[in-house]
């Protein structure tokens, strides 16, 4: 037996007895690696059990406590919303208001008669005969919700916007003897609907102008 022949047998023995239990060893040492790895996941997990968390009571009171915050805040805001609503409706019926019916009655009173309506009656029309030529005649109507002047071959304006809505009648109470005086009665609606929130205002007026006595 050469050499080599020799050193090959007595290789291949010790690995015919070492291999089994190295085989052997490995899977102790797999088996103990697997448990090893299974134990640390069983902590991790019994660790994350253990961690401080929301019950399902807190976790009521917690939900309840943000529907009510929200359910206020929203209150504020509709509230906030129809306040604003509110007071455009109102500015927007005063200016109205305001700009017509010193028009008319700066009219009336400047006027040299009044036409129509004729005295003790009344109308959504007012004639104004007035000095002036390019101004005679002076004519106010209130028609369709809007109130209107036309003053001698000029073109028809309007006095109001299209935000208010313009009901009433012009009443000549002229008494005997006396000069004419015209009494408007109207009664202005204004509606606003900025941000979806809508308020409706309604605004009754009454005003008296005489004409003057001309010399």
């Amino acid at each position: 037996m050469t050499l080599w022949n020799l050193g090959y047998f007595r290789l291949n023995k010790f690995m015919n007895k070492f291999l089994p239990f190295a085989i052997r060893l490995s899977q102790f040492a797999f088996r103990a690696c697997f448990t090893f790895s299974k134990s640390q996941e069983r902590r991790a997990k019994s660790e994350e059990r253990t961690k401080p968390g929301f019950t399902l009571v807190e976790f009521l009171i917690y939900i309840t406590i943000v529907a009510a915050v929200v359910l206020a805040a929203t209150e504020i805001i509709i509230l906030t919303l129809r306040q604003n609503a509110k007071l455009e409706a109102i500015a927007e019926v005063s200016q109205n208001t305001q700009v017509f019916n010193q028009r008319i009655n700066l009219a009336v009173r400047n006027a040299n008669a009044v036409t129509a309506p004729i005295a003790g009656a009344t109308s959504t029309r007012l004639n104004l005969q007035m000095a002036s030529a390019s101004r005679n005649p002076t004519i106010f109507t209130i028609q369709n919700g809007r109130v209107y002047l036309k003053e001698g071959t000029a073109a028809t304006t309007t006095l109001t916007a299209s935000e208010v809505y313009v009901t009433g009648y012009f009443y000549n109470i002229r008494p005997t003897d006396a000069p004419d005086a015209v009494r408007t009665l109207v009664n202005v609606r204004a509606s606003s609907t900025g941000q979806q929130i809508e308020y409706n205002f309604n605004h009754y007026v009454s005003s008296t102008a005489v004409v003057r006595y001309r010399i």
